[in-house]
Parts: C-alpha cells; sequence; structure tokens
C-alpha cells in the first residue's frame, strides 16, 4: 500500500525504461502519440520532455495500481515535469543532435535505452 507522497512525484529513470521496453504495448504508445505528435504522426525534439513527463505519469499510475492503490493516484505533473528536466535536455543534445524526429514504432526501441543509459551515466546526482 502506497502512502509515500515521493512514490507519487518521483520516478528513477531505470524503472521508467524498464516500464517502457517491458510494460508499455501499443495502445499505450498509440494513446502518448494522439497527445504528443504532431501533424506528421512524429515526436520532435521539441516534445521530449512532454513525451518524458506524460509516460512517466502513466508508469506513476501503473505502479500505484500494481501496488494496491485504488482510485487515481495524485500526481503532481509539475514536480514530474521538473524532475525530467535534466534527461530531456540529455537526449535533446545527446541523441537528437542529428535524429529531428521519433516516430510511433521507434518509441520503445529510443526511449528505453535512452533512458537506461541516462540511468547509467548517473548525471543528476553527480554534483551532491
Amino acid at each position: 500500500h502506497i502512502d509515500e507522497k515521493d512514490d507519487l512525484n518521483h520516478v528513477e529513470l531505470s524503472d521508467l525504461s524498464g516500464f517502457i521496453l517491458r510494460k508499455v504495448n501499443n495502445k499505450t504508445i498509440d494513446r502518448l502519440w494522439k497527445h504528443l505528435s504532431d501533424e506528421n504522426q512524429q515526436v520532435t525534439s521539441n516534445d521530449i520532455l512532454s513525451t518524458l513527463q506524460f509516460t512517466a505519469v502513466l508508469f506513476i499510475a501503473y505502479r500505484y495500481r500494481t501496488e494496491g492503490g485504488k482510485g487515481q493516484p495524485k500526481i503532481n505533473k509539475k514536480l514530474i515535469k521538473k524532475e525530467m528536466v535534466d534527461v530531456a535536455e540529455w537526449i535533446k543534445n545527446e541523441k537528437m543532435k542529428t535524429k529531428k524526429s521519433i516516430k510511433k514504432d521507434e518509441f520503445k526501441k529510443t526511449f528505453g535505452p535512452w533512458l537506461k543509459e541516462y540511468s547509467e551515466l548517473d548525471l543528476e546526482h553527480a554534483y551532491d
């Protein structure tokens, strides 16, 4: 049972990567794309932060329910967005220098491994 507010407002990127690679299916990606893609059905580098935020919220809701939570979890989307800023910038600067957009069928094979790689770099704690 979840009482921890932190569980609803924090995501380990390695867990988010695993969620994308193992749990996200085509129906979930369709939902994501409906909200985030441009007229060409692609997510551009300008949409990376929103994509990460939306995916993290889906993951937190999934985790909440699998751990016995009932109803809709009260997720602070602003905190989630703030938590995703650094990794979004890293993706834009490191992974999308030459790649202008991501197609729907590329989502799992790009975002999953990218988040895993970033979590292993552990840049956000390098200066603590």
